[in-house]
């Protein structure tokens, strides 16, 4: 889909209902919606590859493979504390606190995508 339209758009489109599943995740209670709302939850994994192809695409040919490789080892490192952080929340018995956490950090992930430059530009 990202090839065919505009990465930036599919990256704000995915970031942004994940944000809002991760808040329905937090108020529903009905089994069956909750067995949907996970399920496409798992959609956002969806963003990765379109994500590094856009960065990839945005680096000069000539660090390109070194540049990837220190930004990917920057966001691996940076996303992993997110584990440490949900864990906390969960030794804590506010897995609701920590769903709206991640869905506030998508909002802002969004708000990143939309100042991202147009392809082209």
């Amino acid at each position: 889909m990202a090839d065919r339209t505009n990465e930036r758009v599919v990256l704000i489109a995915i970031t942004a209902v994940y944000a809002l599943l991760l808040v329905g995740l937090v108020l529903t209670g009905e089994r069956l919606l909750l067995s949907v709302v996970v399920v496409l939850l798992g959609t956002q994994r969806g963003s990765t590859p379109v994500a590094t192809a856009y960065i990839a695409a945005g680096l000069p040919a000539d660090i390109r493979g070194s540049g990837y490789g220190l930004l990917r080892t920057v966001f691996t490192s940076v996303s992993s504390l997110g584990a440490i952080v949900v864990g906390a929340f969960a030794d804590a018995a506010l897995f609701d606190a920590a769903f709206l956490l991640l869905a506030g950090l998508a909002v802002v992930a969004t708000g990143c995508y939309m100042l991202l430059p147009r392809p082209g530009a």
